[in-house]
This record gives C-alpha cells, structure tokens and sequence, in this order.
C-alpha cells in the first residue's frame, strides 16, 4: 500500500493582507487551514510549515503537525526545507506539498496526480499551462536525494526550481474545472474574490 505524507505550506507573512496569518482567513466562516480537511483525509504525517512565528498564533486541527522554522531559507523553499527531517524519518512514498491560502483545491488531485505519475518525480498543478509549484505531488526519495545537500538545496532558491532539477510532469486542469482551483490568496482583492466564488454574496442575498 502507498503511505502519502502532506506538507501544506502556510509560512507567508500575508504582508499585503495586513500582516495576517494566511491559514487563520476564513472563506465563508471556515478557516483555510482547515478548507484542506478533505484532501489531507488519510495522509500521514500531516505536516505544516509555518515559518517564522506569526503575529497571533496558529491553531493547527488534530493531526497536523507543525514544523520548526527553517533557519537557512525563506519563502515556501523554507517551507520544503523544513519538512526534510520528518520526511527522512517517516519515509512515505509520496508526499503531497500544497498551499494553505489555494481554497479551491481540488480533492481529487492527488488520485489524478497518482495515476498520472508513472516514472516521473513529481506531478505539479497546473491550469492553461500555468505551473503552481506551491502545489506537487512528488515521490519522496528522489526528493529526499535532491535536497539532502542544504547548501545545494538553498542555491535552488524555490519550489519552481527544485521541479526544473526533476522529471516533472502537468496535471492541467482546463477540462476538469470551470475556473482555477488553484487561485491563491495574496490580497483584499483576491480575498473578496474567493469569497464571492464561495458564494459568499447569497448568504447575505436579501429574501
């Protein structure tokens, strides 16, 4: 049987958010971190990088696992970076590394990206041929073999770059979806644009 780690990234400062902690923003009352319940259902270990200390604390839901910062990277490198020592002891076949602030994720991607797999290293997101390195489903050895040299690894400088150093294939999802799971929250705007996408607006629709 496939044993499948998670990795969600949730380390960004949100600086053009007002300083938030992404995985504390709620789309439609429910917070983002805990929007991802259905596709981490079964994955073990759940890790979560949370990176420096945010300004208020981050309550993770059972069994999400948090990850002590890493010292030598930033951004969501930091994020793969730290995850590195549970990994190594864990030793799953697979690890699924996904963005907390992506709320539409799809729950089926990693049983697409899992049957798209074959003989690659990793499957990354995709829409309109728009890579999201933030969101990857990835073997873990050739992972672990890839950034066991940190000072290598920190030379890579981001997720885009570790997937251009492995064979990586698209799950594109134009044709499956009718608009971008994979959208991401790095603003008001985006924030309110989720919302509506939620529905948002008719929970508030007068009657």
């Amino acid at each position: 049987m496939t044993s499948i780690a998670a990795l969600i990234l949730a380390g960004g400062k949100g600086e053009r958010l007002g300083g938030v902690a992404k995985a504390e923003l709620r789309i439609n009352g429910q917070r983002l971190i805990d929007r991802l319940g259905a596709v981490l259902d079964g994955l073990d270990p759940i890790l979560v990088a949370l990176g420096p200390m945010p300004q208020r604390p981050v309550a993770l839901p059972h069994p999400m696992v948090a990850l002590p910062p890493e010292p030598a990277a930033t951004g969501p490198l930091g994020g793969l970076l730290a995850a590195l020592p549970a990994l190594s002891a864990a030793r799953p076949d697979l690890v699924l590394m996904l963005a907390v602030d992506t709320p539409f994720f799809p729950p089926d991607f990693l049983e697409r990206a899992t049957a798209l797999l074959g003989d690659a290293h990793a499957v990354c997101a995709a829409w309109h041929g728009q890579r999201y390195p933030t969101n990857v489903l990835f073997r873990t050895q050739p992972l672990l073999d890839l950034l066991q040299d940190r000072q290598r690894a920190q030379m890579l400088g981001s997720p885009r770059v570790v997937l251009s150093q492995m064979r990586t294939v698209s799950l594109d999802y134009a044709g499956l979806a009718a608009s971008d799971p994979f959208a991401s929250i790095n603003t008001i705007a985006d924030l309110l644009a989720c919302q509506r996408r939620a529905g948002f607006p008719q929970a508030w629709a007068k009657t």
